[in-house]
């Protein structure tokens, strides 16, 4: 029997204890962004149910959620040995797990009986964790589609698994109760359905907005200011900050509170229908607190950033010992150079505005107390392999680092992009001796 056919069968007995509420812990490990918020709300709805005759909603089962981030580890089994021998479902969403602890505490839960991870992730830098030689990450049930620009984000691929719906390629959804052809006619890509389906619940047209804005798709002029406004006024944690993260069995959840959250990005679709008001609202408010920012970033870039030159020399088999990625080299070597605009502060690409597009690379740093972590993004068409980058700290420092092809982060114990320097990344040819060295540029 495959692999692949196993993982569907191992998927299908997840799904049945799911519905027979079989699991006495829920624990939902999402990465720390909109998107992984998103994800951990549509997982969460599974668990809860709202009963009409208290106006509440009721957790089937014990629930809690981690924000999770590569700074920090997730402690699963710490919190996997608090729990004991209960059936367990535990959920890793929107999350490429580069640390060496989390994956040890991984496989360590995958052997264990009374667990069931679901992995559900679109990270170009997961890849490799499935591909490794000997890798039982491959294994996990879920849904990822970890290929070059893949427009689904994490929140998409939970909706999908979460509705039992399957991804055709990478522009086709198909809905369980439709045929083939019926399904790729009406859901023929993900940013035109909610548009050509305007009774479809509001449910889809959130997740589309933010997948669109996590991916740097841009399909959906409203989806940034759509998610600008969401994380505003912090809609997608409203849900999971109640009562620090978890809700006990049985336990009922504030109606006034909680209701109102729930139809404001629909995340309990058998309560709120489809709201184009709401949705326009969102991106009118969305988009007038952007300009703001607009502002305050340009003053920002123009007084706080600086230009760091990188030299990068290193052999692919250092960051990719297995061949998963598909990086160009010159004869297994990746070679290349490029300015890097930098500024010491929070944020994504968006904070650069305008300057984003004359740079093959940007980045963000701050430090945490105890390290430094650094965000790097580029162009999609011509910018800078930013996962190389984080790929390499990772593998130099130890710590974490990973992410996508022109959006990844990483952490290290020093500042690496520092004012009128060059930073140089070697290898040799067979992937020793490797080495960073930060220079000051020579005038």
């Amino acid at each position: 029997m495959s692999k692949e056919i196993m993982t569907r069968i191992h998927d299908l007995g997840i799904r049945v204890k799911m519905k027979e509420d079989a699991y006495a812990h829920v624990l939902v490990y999402h990465h720390y962004d909109a998107d992984g918020y998103a994800a951990a709300a549509l997982a969460g709805a599974k668990f809860l149910l709202y009963q009409p005759s208290d106006g509440a909603f009721h957790a089937s089962t014990d629930l809690r959620f981690f924000p999770v981030s590569h700074n920090n580890p997730m402690q699963l089994l710490d919190t996997l040995e608090s729990i004991g021998d209960d059936p367990t479902i535990v959920f890793i969403l929107d999350y490429s797990f580069s640390r060496e602890d989390d994956q040890d505490d991984i496989r360590w839960a995958s052997t264990k009986s009374n667990v069931d991870i679901v992995w559900i992730d679109h990270h170009y830098s997961s890849k490799a964790l499935e591909d490794a030689e000997g890798s039982v990450f491959k294994k996990i049930p879920g849904l990822r589609i970890l290929t070059k620009g893949s427009k689904y984000a994490g929140c998409a691929l939970t909706l999908f698994w979460m509705k039992e719906a399957q991804v055709v390629e990478e522009h086709a959804m198909l809905n369980p109760y439709m045929s083939d052809s019926q399904a790729l006619e009406i859901y023929e890509d993900l940013y035109k359905f909610s548009y050509r389906c305007p009774t479809l619940c509001f449910e889809w047209k959130w997740v589309a907005m933010v997948s669109d804005y996590d991916t740097f798709t841009n399909a959906i002029g409203e989806s940034a200011g759509f998610v600008k406004y969401c994380n505003f006024n912090g809609l997608y944690k409203t849900f999971l900050d109640y009562k620090g993260w978890n809700i006990s069995k049985e336990e009922n959840v504030d109606p006034p509170f909680i209701l109102d959250a729930w139809r404001k990005y629909n995340a309990y679709p058998c309560i709120a229908g489809y709201d184009e008001i709401s949705v326009l609202e969102f991106v009118k408010r969305g988009n007038e607190l952007q300009k703001i920012d607009d502002v305050r970033n340009r003053r920002a870039v123009e007084e706080s950033s600086w230009v760091t030159k990188m030299a990068i020399s290193i052999a692919k088999r250092y960051i990719d010992p297995d061949d998963t990625l598909d990086i160009p080299t010159d004869d297994g070597m990746i070679v290349c150079s490029y300015d890097i605009i930098v500024m010491n502060r929070g944020g994504n690409s968006k904070v650069f505005g305008g300057t984003f597009e004359k740079f093959p690379a940007v980045s963000l740093f701050h430090f945490d107390g105890e390290k430094f972590m650094y965000s790097m993004f580029s162009r999609k068409d011509d910018g800078a392999a930013c996962h190389v980058v984080a790929l390499f700290m990772n593998k130099y420092y130890g710590i974490t680092g990973g992410g996508h092809e022109h959006a990844a982060g990483w952490c290290c114990p020093i500042p690496v992009f520092k004012k009128d320097s060059v930073i140089s990344l070697t290898t040799d040819i067979r992937g020793r001796n490797a080495k960073i060295t930060i220079k000051k540029e020579k005038k």
